[in-house]
């Protein structure tokens, strides 16, 4: 399993639709964390970054002189057919704790080139937890997990995907945020990505097993 539990007790009481109060976060680095509880307390779990990849538009994308470009659908997908990181209860909370902007002034990777090219890390140019996007991911026979990333329209692309999941956010402290859907998750595979312009290059994924 990647990443491993850190026993952090965390005293956080969010309501599903209601935006969370703010909270004091914990003595963690920038990054995504995924906070859970289980029979032994409750816990905050780093999940892991990943590269979008094989990204692709579908639909009719030809140039139309009155109408634009019509309309398309951007997809994208990652690896693996489910995530390591499961929770077994719809009512997510992620933490995200943003790139000091000092400490990464001109810097768009980290110094490491593993986690640069894996996608594990937090983007430095990451203002606010509204530039990310959750999604819902679908497995394919072929070990990946498939959703669409946005749409293409007379106006360019969007970050508009029929597989976005609304979320509400709150500041719990200097870059750090907690985010929750604004509704229960029904079980299945999700990704948090960071899409400021509407594309997106990095994934971070759970999965929500039945109860």
């Amino acid at each position: 399993m990647r990443g491993r539990f850190n026993a952090i007790a965390i005293g956080l009481a969010v309501l599903a639709g209601v935006a969370p109060r703010a909270q004091t976060p914990p003595a963690q680095g920038p990054g995504i964390y995924l906070h859970l509880a289980d029979e032994t307390g409750e816990h905050v779990v780093p999940l892991h970054g990943l590269m979008v990849t094989e990204i692709k538009q579908k639909g009719t994308l030809k140039m139309v002189m009155t109408q634009g470009f019509a309309k398309g659908s951007i997809e994208g997908s990652i690896r693996g057919s489910a995530a390591d990181v499961r929770v077994k209860s719809g009512d997510v909370t992620l933490q995200l704790i943003l790139a000091d902007p000092a400490a990464s002034a001109n810097k768009g990777f980290p110094d490491d080139p593993t986690r640069m090219f894996s996608g594990d890390y937090m983007p430095p140019s990451a203002k606010s937890a509204e530039e990310f996007v959750l999604l819902r991911l679908t497995p394919t026979k072929d070990n990946t997990r498939e959703t669409q990333l946005g749409t293409t329209g007379r106006g360019g692309s969007s970050n508009k995907s029929k597989d976005a999941v609304e979320l509400a956010s709150a500041m719990s402290g200097p870059r750090a945020y907690i985010v929750h859907p604004k509704a229960p998750l029904p079980p299945g595979e999700y990704g948090l990505t960071w899409a400021p312009n509407g594309t997106a290059g990095q994934m971070w994924d759970f999965g929500v097993d039945p109860k």
